[in-house]
């Protein structure tokens, strides 16, 4: 009885120990075929020794497991046998499996339709379980999703546990059903591959490429003398080394670093050699890289974008390199994205040095003498080039930017005249860069641009031209600078520049010379220098001006001239503010009356009005004051006042009834005259200047018009004074005058002239009696000369009586011990 039980225990723990060795290895759940066909589990006898009797266990889901069948009747899996598990369907409607699962795998089936309580589940993971004959769980494993179609869920090392780091998605479509898996390590197994990151890498001619390379041993065992290497082409070795040693599992990262010298598209390839390697297909990996042209290698030199109706629009490209060029598979591209691909037949390139012409159709080389050594491309469809402005881009067959143009016209160019660049070897972004075609037929396709720089080229910059002071008045000596520049291939000699002048009302004169410099100076390939003219213009005005240089050799006159126009500003009181209207009748404009004070014509073309706040717009051009003539600006046109007389201007600034401040700018900005007045409080009655040589900032020098109809534009100010005599220490005029307000003499103008630059000045009025009736000026600062104006009138106001009164004049220079004392007789007399 006890050898009974002993027997029953060792059997139990043989069996347990032998079931143990029973794992799973391999999980079909999402198959690319049928699914009630196509799922299959399959375990594996990991025993060196024992085999298993699988009747009575089950396989399932945690939900259901069903009795293993056994088609054969074969039960017995035997050490290092696989079995496979499939649907029961599978024998009768599928074959998926029949060339892949080998005559020494041990077929099972299942006692259902599907495994579990439903069949293996595609969405959410599942735990599939293995139980013995006793119903003792043999094994277990849960499976991720999310496998491609037909690719199993392997596992790795059969002698390690059922944890997801032990499993992966089969290598293979349809797993590896009864035999090993593909995803089990080998003994020997060296692998190299490209650094992922490499794909898609592009790059140009000559710019270095890090070319990184992982080396791998997916086998079990060390392994020894690996070799490997790159190569580009079949001959191109871009690097090659020797690994004495690597580890299971190990991996290494080399960097070789290649600089392309030809452009186009390069299978690279990497290989590792291992003696006994058991799997080969991962001992080479390759990798497509496009090596594309350096900028510049083609440039876009001219275009064509508004040809005669029903001719084709063009581009011409020029090569200035020192390879050949073949722009297979290069595209055009437009600002708005539209491409056209250049059809270039195979083995065509543009030489160094030379032309193509890439056109809408070939026609192109009918309307032009097209040299045969230039071949017209057609690229199709080509992008319709805008006539004002457009992006033209080349790009080459890796989509890298060769060349780009950016296009914006101040003014249309004539149809069928191109546009062409000036240097191939300057940005094509510069605007000076490009330039209308001169050549007969309008455009230079295939052949050298009729703009391009000649052998000696020596040129006049007018984009360089300064001005110094600017603005500039006549009374200012300028200096004007200009820069020259070498635009030609080859040093040039500069041996003069010139400043021709012409004046404003003149028609250009070569005989005028307003400053002229030897030059004695070699300017190198792109040099510049500065050339420095000095002048001081003889009047103000708008003045056409030239500059010229000369050059020895020079092969390009018409680029050795600039001219321009100079506006040279007046002087402050060249001419004045002469009657103001700022509180006219209702209905009525305001304005002012300007007058010219030169003994020469003034130009008021672009002259403006301003007050405190805001600026008028300019007096219309041609509008020209003879000396002593007035004009009216106004705000709107003057009733009684022919067109001549005024000016209307446009953005007024309205003038304050009351007071303000006015300015009368010329065209260049400066201030010529500028007062603060004071508006009579009658509306229209204007504010007029009593003598327009005198400051305008003088109160005493305006008065309100005493003119019946309020106001004198146009014409001689009502309150009008001549100047004083220059030979009297101290004088009056007119003598006598008669205030009267009737617009005749009615004011004395009293000048005095002092034998001293500064000093204090006492300036009183007696009567016949001696009593002092006035006092013009009290202990008041002077200089050597100055005019006061005296109304008739007493301290209070009041119109004195008719006679005789005595000026007295006191005057000090206390600094010089100059003491002046002057008196002089005036009478007030009735106008009769």
């Amino acid at each position: 009885m006890r050898t009974h039980w002993l027997t029953a225990i060792l059997l139990l723990g043989w069996f347990h120990t032998t079931a143990a060795q029973i794992r799973f290895t391999e999980v079909m759940f999402n198959p690319i075929g049928p699914e009630n066909t196509d799922e299959f589990i399959e375990v594996y006898n990991a025993s060196e020794s024992d085999t298993v009797d699988l009747r009575g266990w089950r396989v399932g889901d945690q939900a259901l497991q069903e009795p293993l069948v056994f088609p054969d009747s074969v039960w017995h899996l035997y050490p290092g046998q696989f079995a496979v598990i499939l649907d029961p369907d599978y024998l009768t409607d599928s074959n998926t499996y029949d060339d892949l699962i080998p005559a020494d795998a041990l077929l099972l089936t299942i006692d259902s339709k599907t495994f579990g309580s439903g069949g293996l589940s595609n969405s959410r993971p599942e735990t599939v379980l293995l139980m013995d004959a006793a119903g003792d769980t043999v094994a277990a494993y849960t499976y991720t999703v999310g496998n491609a179609p037909g690719h199993s869920d392997e596992k790795i090392r059969i002698d390690g546990g059922d944890t997801p780091a032990n499993w992966a998605d089969s290598r293979v479509l349809h797993g590896t059903p009864g035999r090993k898996n593909s995803v089990s390590p080998l003994q020997w197994d060296a692998a190299i591959a490209f650094d992922p990151l490499l794909t898609g890498l592009r790059r140009r001619i000559g710019e270095p490429v890090p070319l990184t390379v992982i080396l791998h041993n997916n086998g079990i065992l060390t392994v020894h003398a690996l070799n490997y290497q790159v190569v580009a082409g079949d001959s191109d070795w871009l690097g090659q080394g020797h690994l004495p040693a690597l580890a299971p599992g190990e991996s290494l990262t080399v960097v070789f670093e290649w600089t392309p010298s030809r452009a186009g598209m390069h299978e690279l390839r990497a290989e590792v050699w291992l003696q006994d390697d058991e799997r080969l297909e991962n001992n080479r990996d390759t990798l497509s890289m496009a090596i594309g042209w350096p900028k510049q290698a083609l440039v876009i030199n001219e275009i064509m974008f508004n040809p005669e109706p029903g001719a084709p629009e063009w581009i011409e490209l020029y090569n200035p390199g020192p390879l050949a060029v073949s722009p297979a598979g290069w595209r055009v591209r437009d600002a708005s994205g539209r491409t056209a691909v250049v059809a270039v037949a195979a083995g065509e390139t543009v030489p160094p040095g030379g032309y193509a012409v890439v056109a809408a159709d070939p026609s192109v080389r009918l309307a032009y003498a097209i040299p045969e050594g230039s071949p017209v491309w057609s690229a199709a469809p080509f992008p319709a080039l805008n006539n004002r402005s457009e992006t033209v881009a080349l790009l080459d067959f890796a989509g890298f930017e060769i060349d780009s143009v950016a296009y914006a016209l101040v003014s249309s160019l004539p149809r069928n005249v191109s546009l062409e660049r000036v240097r191939e070897d300057r940005p094509a972004t510069d605007p000076q860069n490009w330039q209308a075609s001169v050549d007969s037929a309008g455009a230079t396709p295939g052949r050298f641009n009729s703009v391009s720089p000649l052998e000696f080229d020596a040129a006049v910059d007018g984009r360089g031209l300064t001005l110094s002071p600017n603005p500039a008045t006549r009374q200012d000596w300028l200096q004007i600078h200009v820069l020259v520049r070498n635009i030609g291939r080859q040093p040039v000699q500069l041996t003069q520049a010139s400043l021709w002048l012409a004046a404003a009302d003149e028609p250009y004169s070569p005989q005028t010379v307003a400053d002229a410099r030897e030059l004695a100076q070699t300017l190198g390939v792109g040099e510049k220098r500065l050339v420095t003219f000095e002048w001081q213009p003889p009047q103000s005005g708008r003045f056409t001006m030239q500059i010229e240089i000369e050059a020895a050799n020079d092969e390009r006159a018409h680029n050795n001239r600039f001219e321009f126009e100079l506006p040279v500003g007046y002087v402050r009181g060249d001419a004045v503010i002469n009657e103001i209207m700022a509180r006219p009748e209702d209905g009525q404009p305001e304005w002012i009356e300007v007058i010219n004070l030169l003994d020469a014509p003034l130009d008021l073309s672009g002259w403006r009005v301003a007050d405190a706040r805001s600026t008028s717009g300019p007096v219309l051009e041609n509008t020209w004051l003879a000396p002593g003539e007035l004009l009216v600006l106004a705000q709107e046109p003057v009733a009684g006042l022919p067109e001549t007389a005024y000016r209307v201007l446009d953005d007024w600034p309205s003038l304050n009834n009351d007071r303000d401040r006015l300015m009368l700018l010329d065209f260049n900005g400066g201030i010529i005259d500028s007062l603060d007045y004071v508006a009579p409080a009658s509306p229209g009655m204007s504010l007029e200047r009593i003598q327009p040589g005198l400051s305008g900032n003088d109160a005493s020098n305006w008065s309100s018009s005493v003119d019946p109809a309020g106001s004198t534009p146009g014409r001689r100010n009502s309150v009008f004074v001549d100047w004083l005599p220059e030979a009297s220490a101290l004088s009056v005029s007119p003598n006598p005058f008669s205030p009267d307000s009737d617009g005749h003499e009615d004011f004395a103008l009293i000048r005095y002239d002092l034998p001293m630059v500064t000093g204090r000045v006492h300036l009183f009025v007696f009567d016949i009696r001696g009593r002092r009736v006035r006092q013009l000026l009290n202990n008041a600062p002077t200089g050597s000369q100055r005019t006061v104006i005296w109304d008739g009138r007493d301290d209070a106001g009041r119109v004195l009586p008719l006679g005789l009164y005595f000026v007295h004049l006191q005057a000090i220079d206390a600094g010089n011990g100059v003491l002046v004392n002057q008196t002089a007789t005036v009478a007030l007399a009735k106008r009769w």
